[in-house]
């Protein structure tokens, strides 16, 4: 879960793990970029406005990478991106 507001952050973590899953977070798009050096992760959430690295930003660099298979937004800001992506 990559959100700058920590709020929301933690109750999406406590939520997605008391469902059973692993969660890990990070707080800007530089910081999740940061923890995909040495992890792996099923399934990235990630917001788009956030400081030093926003979604926007992040997430070419995700779909780039070859541990990431699959890149998914619902934002019409990242329409054209995620056609692309879907496309490769």
């Amino acid at each position: 879960m990559i959100d700058d507001d920590n709020g929301l952050r933690t109750l999406v973590v406590r939520v997605v793990e008391r469902a059973g899953y692993a969660v890990d977070s990070a707080s800007d798009g530089q910081a999740g970029l940061d923890r995909l050096a040495d992890r792996t992760y099923d399934v990235i959430v990630c917001d788009l406005r956030m400081p030093r690295m926003d979604g926007v930003s992040l997430a070419p660099r995700l779909c780039a990478m070859p541990q990431v298979t699959t890149c998914l937004t619902c934002q019409p800001v990242m329409e054209n991106m995620a056609r692309r992506v879907v496309m490769r």
